[in-house]
Protein backbone atom coordinates (compact mmCIF):
# COMPACT_ATOMS: atom_id res chain seq x y z
CA UNK A 1 0.00 0.00 0.00
CA UNK A 2 3.11 2.30 0.44
CA UNK A 3 1.76 3.62 3.50
CA UNK A 4 4.80 5.76 4.98
CA UNK A 5 6.84 5.51 1.48
CA UNK A 6 4.75 8.28 -0.26
CA UNK A 7 3.81 11.38 1.41
CA UNK A 8 0.52 12.33 1.91
CA UNK A 9 1.46 16.21 1.64
CA UNK A 10 2.96 17.62 -1.30
CA UNK A 11 2.62 14.48 -3.52
CA UNK A 12 0.34 12.88 -6.22
CA UNK A 13 -0.83 9.66 -3.94
CA UNK A 14 -5.37 9.45 -4.33
CA UNK A 15 -5.69 6.97 -1.24
CA UNK A 16 -5.75 3.39 -0.53
CA UNK A 17 -7.25 1.21 -3.03
CA UNK A 18 -9.35 -1.03 -1.17
CA UNK A 19 -9.45 0.56 2.26
CA UNK A 20 -10.66 3.14 3.84
CA UNK A 21 -13.43 5.67 1.78
CA UNK A 22 -12.43 3.19 -1.53
CA UNK A 23 -15.52 4.34 -3.38
CA UNK A 24 -14.03 7.70 -3.67
CA UNK A 25 -10.76 6.67 -4.35
CA UNK A 26 -12.24 4.90 -7.19
CA UNK A 27 -13.77 7.61 -8.56
CA UNK A 28 -10.28 9.09 -9.14
CA UNK A 29 -9.00 6.02 -10.71
CA UNK A 30 -11.67 5.16 -12.94
CA UNK A 31 -10.80 6.51 -15.99
CA UNK A 32 -7.30 5.45 -16.26
CA UNK A 33 -5.82 3.78 -18.61
CA UNK A 34 -2.95 1.68 -17.37
CA UNK A 35 -2.36 0.84 -14.15
CA UNK A 36 1.34 0.38 -13.19
CA UNK A 37 1.41 -2.11 -9.86
CA UNK A 38 4.71 -1.45 -7.89
CA UNK A 39 4.83 -4.62 -5.39
CA UNK A 40 1.09 -5.07 -5.21
CA UNK A 41 0.80 -7.45 -3.08
CA UNK A 42 -3.09 -9.28 -4.17
CA UNK A 43 -2.91 -10.33 -0.53
CA UNK A 44 -4.40 -7.22 0.63
CA UNK A 45 -6.76 -6.71 -2.51
CA UNK A 46 -6.94 -8.79 -5.35
CA UNK A 47 -6.54 -6.90 -8.74
CA UNK A 48 -9.87 -8.52 -9.99
CA UNK A 49 -11.27 -6.61 -6.87
CA UNK A 50 -10.82 -3.27 -8.96
CA UNK A 51 -9.03 -3.54 -12.29
CA UNK A 52 -11.30 -3.90 -15.10
CA UNK A 53 -10.22 -6.83 -17.75
CA UNK A 54 -9.60 -4.09 -20.27
CA UNK A 55 -7.26 -2.43 -18.57
CA UNK A 56 -3.54 -3.03 -19.28
CA UNK A 57 -2.06 -3.60 -16.20
CA UNK A 58 2.10 -3.30 -15.96
CA UNK A 59 3.29 -5.79 -12.92
CA UNK A 60 6.53 -5.14 -10.96
CA UNK A 61 7.58 -7.33 -8.23
CA UNK A 62 9.82 -10.02 -6.78
CA UNK A 63 7.28 -12.47 -7.56
CA UNK A 64 4.89 -12.70 -10.88
CA UNK A 65 1.52 -11.48 -10.93
CA UNK A 66 -1.39 -13.20 -8.94
CA UNK A 67 -4.34 -12.49 -11.29
CA UNK A 68 -6.78 -14.39 -13.08
CA UNK A 69 -7.23 -15.63 -16.31
CA UNK A 70 -8.75 -12.66 -18.94
CA UNK A 71 -7.24 -9.95 -17.19
CA UNK A 72 -5.00 -7.37 -19.49
CA UNK A 73 -1.43 -8.26 -18.01
CA UNK A 74 0.48 -5.98 -20.56
CA UNK A 75 4.04 -6.41 -18.99
CA UNK A 76 5.26 -8.46 -15.98
CA UNK A 77 9.04 -7.46 -14.59
CA UNK A 78 9.75 -9.52 -11.90
CA UNK A 79 13.44 -8.84 -9.77
CA UNK A 80 14.25 -6.79 -7.16
CA UNK A 81 12.22 -3.50 -7.75
CA UNK A 82 14.88 -1.03 -6.71
CA UNK A 83 17.20 -2.18 -9.52
CA UNK A 84 13.88 -2.30 -12.08
CA UNK A 85 12.78 1.34 -10.82
CA UNK A 86 16.64 2.62 -11.01
CA UNK A 87 16.37 0.96 -14.44
CA UNK A 88 13.10 2.93 -15.41
CA UNK A 89 14.58 6.50 -13.93
CA UNK A 90 16.89 6.34 -17.15
CA UNK A 91 14.20 5.87 -19.61
CA UNK A 92 12.55 9.30 -21.30
CA UNK A 93 9.15 10.31 -19.05
CA UNK A 94 6.08 10.07 -21.14
CA UNK A 95 3.56 12.83 -21.21
CA UNK A 96 0.35 12.57 -19.70
CA UNK A 97 -3.02 13.68 -19.74
CA UNK A 98 -3.87 13.06 -16.26
CA UNK A 99 -6.33 15.87 -14.82
CA UNK A 100 -4.00 16.66 -11.69
CA UNK A 101 -6.06 20.20 -11.12
CA UNK A 102 -8.96 17.91 -10.09
CA UNK A 103 -6.28 15.89 -7.39
CA UNK A 104 -6.97 18.72 -4.96
CA UNK A 105 -11.00 18.41 -5.44
CA UNK A 106 -10.08 14.76 -5.23
CA UNK A 107 -8.11 15.50 -1.71
CA UNK A 108 -10.75 17.67 -0.04
CA UNK A 109 -13.59 15.07 -0.82
CA UNK A 110 -11.57 12.28 0.89
CA UNK A 111 -10.15 13.82 3.67
CA UNK A 112 -13.29 16.52 4.64
CA UNK A 113 -10.76 19.64 4.25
Amino acid sequence: MAKGHVPQEGSQLVGVVGRARRDIVAEYYKPADLVLAIGYDPVEFNYEDWVRKDLPLIHIDTVPADIAGGYSLAVEVVGEIRSILQALLKEDPIEHQWDLGALKVHRQSFTGR
